[in-house]
């Protein structure tokens, strides 16, 4: 006896035809799913902040994307604190200058190679367009921002978020620096970043009067900021800065020692909670292996009152 094969239908065409249309459309959305999925990376920033004799700062930007699919548009918004403001903003992409007029909007569409600044009242959002495809490009920010500088009578002290915490993809590398207006000694410039549990380094260069910063691995939402604190006396006019009366120095260390302190407790508790959490875990364990032997694991007490056992 021969096995029993199914019973097989022949389709009819009105179904070979609805067959051919859906293996087509199978077909497109596979081609199409690489470009329906995109993603960017940052693999690096520099930036400069160069301080005027006025004390206002011109920031340069240097911002790398790496695009995985197809990108029209990019934006920042930059936080301003009181007092803070920002201008002359320009736009540049391998020294060719994007012009002003783009939209402002988020997910609008303008021209390549335009830009826009928008007023968000305490933050400013810059816009630019572009058209990328699996790539990477190189966007160039520039704008200056007056009242950023604190001008005491001894020292004028910068403090800016050279990496602010708006950005949603980590960063892979971060550099930035300081040119100050006119020369310094050693020793009478200083430098600080913050926060401590970011993974980097300051330095002064090897004239003693050059500040830098790097920093990598920089996650989604971390801020990085770098502090220079340099003599008063590089500026010509404080027209472009904050003036506080008095010296500003001894302050300035103060506040840098109690930051120091702070980020030094916080680094003793974490050290404190990864020793204690291994021993918190096994803890438990430990106290449910004792219950359970105490239960089960010991002989059973027999009551035996008798002087002798008897032969059976």
């Amino acid at each position: 006896m021969h096995p029993k094969q199914p019973i097989r239908r022949r389709p009819s065409s009105s179904e070979r035809r609805l067959g051919v249309a859906a293996l087509l459309l199978v077909g497109l959305l596979a081609l199409s799913a690489p470009a329906l999925g995109k993603s960017y990376t940052l693999p690096n920033a520099d930036v400069t902040l160069t301080v005027s004799p006025d004390g206002s700062v011109e920031v340069t930007e240097r911002l790398t994307y790496s695009f995985d699919g197809s990108f029209s548009g990019a934006f920042r918004e930059i936080p301003l604190r009181r007092g803070e403001s920002i201008d002359s903003v320009s736009v540049s992409e391998n020294g060719v200058a994007y012009q002003p007029g783009g939209c402002t909007d988020l997910g609008c569409t303008s021209p390549e190679g335009t830009f826009g600044v928008r007023d968000l009242g305490g933050r400013v959002r810059i816009v630019w367009h572009y058209r990328a495809q699996d790539e990477d490009r190189t966007f160039v920010v520039s704008y200056r921002v007056s009242g950023l500088t604190k001008i005491y009578d001894d020292v004028v002290d910068l403090n800016w978020k050279v990496w602010g915490d708006e950005w949603q993809v980590p960063l892979e590398r971060l550099t930035a620096r300081v040119v100050l207006p006119g020369p310094a000694d050693p020793g009478e410039v200083l430098i600080w970043g913050h926060p401590a549990e970011v993974d980097g380094s300051t330095d002064l260069g090897a004239d003693g009067a050059s500040p830098e910063l790097e920093a990598t691995s920089i996650p989604p939402g971390q801020w990085v900021e770098m502090r220079v604190v340099f003599p008063r006396q590089l500026l010509t006019s404080d027209s472009g800065g904050i003036r506080i009366e008095g010296d500003g120095l001894d302050l300035i260390l103060e506040e840098e020692a109690r930051f120091a302190a702070q980020d030094e407790a916080a680094a003793a508790r974490r050290r404190t909670l990864a020793l204690l959490l291994p021993i918190a875990s096994v803890v438990p364990g430990g106290l449910a292996a004792l219950a359970v032997y105490l239960r089960y694991g010991r002989e059973p007490r027999v009551r035996f009152d008798r002087p002798y056992v008897q032969e059976p």
